[in-house]
This record gives C-alpha cells, structure tokens and sequence, in this order.
C-alpha cells in the first residue's frame, strides 16, 4: 500500500491490534482498529478505509462473516481485505 493510505485492522487479540498499529503507522499508514466484527463493520461503513485487515478467528461474528458483509455491501466491496490469522505457536 502506497504511504499516507488509511487501513483499518480488524482484530479481537490487543497486542495483534497493536502490533499492526505501530507497524502500518511506521510505514506512513493513518490506522483505525475495532476490536471485534461488528465494531470493525461500523467502523468500515463510517471510515471507508483504502484497505482492511481482517482476523479470521474472532468470537460471535468470525472474519468469513464480515468478510461477506463486506463484499456484499455496494459502498465497501471495492476495498481491498488482507485475511490474517495469528496463533501463538
């Protein structure tokens, strides 16, 4: 992504949440989190960011979930989605 983009990161773990933050602002990235689905929806229809990254395991409504609502919704489908899956192993 060129720098100055807003990306918004969409993530229930904070340290993934901050972790993402301090890397994308690093790189010239204006940065909002939401720190589960349904808060990262609202926050995706409000913002319309330039890219969205996304967790695939996320509690009550997971990654596959949003990413649907996502695509299926005529003002943010064009937005580019990065799916992202961390574990601690």
């Amino acid at each position: 992504l060129p720098a100055g983009t807003s990306v918004l990161v969409i993530d229930d773990d904070p340290s993934v949440l901050e972790l993402m933050e301090r890397f994308l602002r690093k790189n010239g990235h204006t940065v909002h989190t939401a720190p589960d689905g349904r808060k990262g929806l609202e926050m995706a229809r409000k913002l319309k960011p330039d890219a969205i990254t996304l967790d695939v395991m996320m509690p009550e409504l997971d990654g596959w979930s949003v990413l649907t609502q996502l695509k299926s919704d005529e003002e943010l489908s064009h937005i580019p989605v990065i799916m992202m899956s961390m574990v601690n192993e």
